[in-house]
């Protein structure tokens, strides 16, 4: 039996997974779980800020979401300076991680298949056509759960999209007609399950949170996906993340879509895979702890 640790997951907002799913694996098996929050950070003495919060008496700490770029360095450099890591936490050496454009880019060029994608600043929509065609996808550098991404398939609605966009950044993509996507969950960068988001009939997004179905992978799936899920998490050093796939409708190939790093999962989960991924987690998070207490 692992021994009893005591668990905080950083994060200012709550969710399923946090409060719920994760919170009541730990505590079944004795640990002590808490919910960071940070308020108020002085940058100019973060270390007082973070001292009071007594992070190095945790033996895991994870990082959930919402500090922001400089919060986040400011807390990744601290535990540094003390021989300490957050899981998830990759603000210093990947402080853009869920831009998707630059997610984009490193993936296409390790030589991943993705959707031909571009940047552009001319707001002209015959300029963005010649390059990936029509229809085409306009999606905001970030975002989640599917907002803000759009299916462009004339220049009027493209000039509604310019006169009404609630992002600066967008990136623009090849339309790849799919009927579903696959979401890859990673634990320690290692993909451990997976399921297919299924496209509603008046949506060409596959978000579960919008009302898509969840389906099991087939073995097809797993056999492309979970070595190409793995590639990604190598080349941008992935350790609870998700990453997410479509397949082609008319070739039958996989595209990568995108990285989250703020991953979800719940009973519905558990019923499209099998896999218990809360009790994986925490599996995780001993492994972590017994790893730091023998490096002291």
């Amino acid at each position: 039996m692992a021994e009893k640790i005591h668990i905080g997951v950083v994060s200012r907002l709550t969710s399923g997974t946090i409060d719920k799913e994760l919170a009541q694996e730990a505590r079944k098996r004795g640990h002590r779980y808490e919910q960071i929050v940070f308020d108020t950070v002085n940058i100019t003495k973060v270390e007082k800020t973070f001292e009071a919060l007594h992070l190095l008496d945790y033996d895991v700490l994870y990082y959930r979401t919402s500090l922001g770029i400089v919060w986040a360095r400011a807390l990744q450099r601290y535990l540094l300076h003390s021989g300490r890591r957050a899981i998830n936490l990759r603000a210093v050496e990947l402080p853009f991680l869920g831009d998707k454009s630059l997610q984009t880019l490193a993936v296409a060029t390790a030589g991943i298949r993705t959707p031909v994608t571009v940047l552009d600043a001319t707001q002209s929509h015959d300029a963005i056509v010649e390059e990936v065609g029509t229809p085409f996808v306009a999606k905001a550098n970030n975002s989640a759960q599917g907002r803000d991404v759009h299916l462009i398939h004339t220049e009027e609605e493209f000039k509604v999209l310019l006169k009404e966009r609630q992002h600066t950044d967008y990136l623009y993509q090849e339309y790849v007609a799919h009927e579903y996507d696959c979401r890859i969950h990673l634990v320690a960068g290692k993909p451990v399950a997976g399921y297919r988001r299924m496209k509603m009939i008046n949506d060409f997004r596959c978000n579960v949170s919008l009302g898509a179905e969840m389906m099991p992978l087939s073995e097809a799936d797993k056999t492309a996906l979970f070595p190409l899920a793995e590639q990604v998490a190598d080349l941008l050093k992935l350790d609870l993340h998700v990453v997410d796939f479509l397949r082609s409708k008319e070739s039958g190939e996989y595209y990568f879509v995108e990285i989250n790093d703020n991953p979800g999962w719940g009973l519905s989960d558990k019923d499209a895979t099998g896999v218990d991924m809360s009790a994986l987690v925490i599996d995780y998070f001993e492994r972590v702890a017994a790893e730091h207490k023998r490096d002291k």
